[in-house]
């Protein structure tokens, strides 16, 4: 996780919004921003701008076939 968490530093210091690190065997999410890091407990990952999002429902459905 050390190594992780460093790229995910060096990420949103590069000036990158936001990073989403996806667990698909406990099937959660988390969201890195410069602001701080939240779950997506709702089950989508969205950015601002640009405006996107991801269902991870479907995103984990589209694994599981």
């Amino acid at each position: 996780m050390s190594r992780v968490r460093k790229k995910i530093d060096e990420y949103l210091e590069f000036g990158v919004a936001y990073v989403w690190i996806i667990d698909p065997q406990t099937r959660k999410a988390d969201v890195y921003t410069p602001q701080g890091i939240h779950e997506a407990k709702d089950l989508m990952l969205r950015t601002e701008d640009p405006r996107i999002e991801v269902s991870l429902e479907e995103l984990f459905r589209a694994l599981d076939e």
